[in-house]
């Protein structure tokens, strides 16, 4: 595979953190340029939205509660929400939503007698002022 074509850059790095820098990349085999490299790909990328997104989360039942979870459950996946949301750096906005009974999700198919329900949050970059409920 070709090479991307590159220019030498100049950076000014204090000779504390390069050394560091250099240490810990001779440690992982690795180069202070392909970790710069690295860090730079994802800095350009765009950022993502910082406005409301829906956290989904699947319930499974089994035999006798296909109408739905019960009300542990429930709060179960509510707290699980919070800390899905948390681990992204986001917090949770308003109700948990129930989106109804969902096919088996891929590697779950043919478990005897198991049901899935699909529950929804809305979840905001954390700091963030949500926006009005409508």
């Amino acid at each position: 595979m070709p090479k991307e074509p590159m220019k030498n850059r100049v950076v000014r790095v204090p000779d504390h953190i390069w050394d560091a820098a250099n240490a810990r990349a001779d440690k992982d085999g690795d180069t202070v340029s392909d970790a710069i490299r690295r860090f730079l790909k994802r800095y350009g990328r765009p950022t993502p939205p910082h406005g409301p997104q829906r956290l989904c989360l699947v319930v499974p039942t089994f035999a006798g509660a296909a109408a739905g979870a019960t009300l542990q459950q429930i709060a179960d996946v509510h707290a699980q929400a919070v800390r899905v949301a948390a681990d992204a750096g986001r917090v949770t906005h308003g109700d948990l939503h129930y989106d109804g009974e969902i096919p088996a999700p891929a590697g779950y198919e043919g478990i005897e007698g198991a049901h899935f329900h699909q529950y929804s949050i809305e979840t905001i970059e954390e700091g963030v002022t949500p926006p009005p409920a409508h």
